[in-house]
């Protein structure tokens, strides 16, 4: 579930213990949701779990789909309850959504490696466990 998709998920516990179900043991899963707290968020002053998200550069006049956050402590437990063991969880760029231009991509991904809390998402890499 690449690209924040797991974020427009409406009860992605319930999608993860179902797919937990259809895979082999010591299978993995990547997935990316958009971070609780990051600096487009918090520059926003948007801190509630759910939020209106238009991806950057839509222009329609539809009404931007529904979405979850997620803090890192809670994809955290969110892994032990669907029966994963957490492989990996690193933030991206805090600057995404926020300030982009090549120039700055380095900066970004050293901001998102010093805060990682701080990311615009949360890539997240989950084994199924034993």
């Amino acid at each position: 579930m690449l690209s924040v998709a797991a974020s427009y998920v409406e009860n992605l516990e319930a999608v993860l213990i179902e797919l937990r179900r259809h895979m082999s043991p010591n299978a993995v899963i990547y997935m990316s949701v958009l971070s609780r707290w990051s600096m487009r968020r918090i520059l926003r002053l948007r801190f509630g779990r759910n939020e209106y998200y238009r991806t950057r550069g839509d222009k329609s006049e539809a009404a931007p789909p529904r979405v979850t956050t997620y803090s890192r402590s809670e994809l955290q437990r969110l892994s032990v309850l669907t029966g994963f063991r957490l492989l990996s969880m690193h933030g991206t760029s805090p600057l995404a959504g926020v300030l982009e231009a090549g120039l700055l991509w380095e900066l970004g991904q050293w901001l998102g490696r010093a805060a990682p809390w701080s990311g615009h998402s949360q890539e997240v890499i989950m084994q199924v466990a034993p």
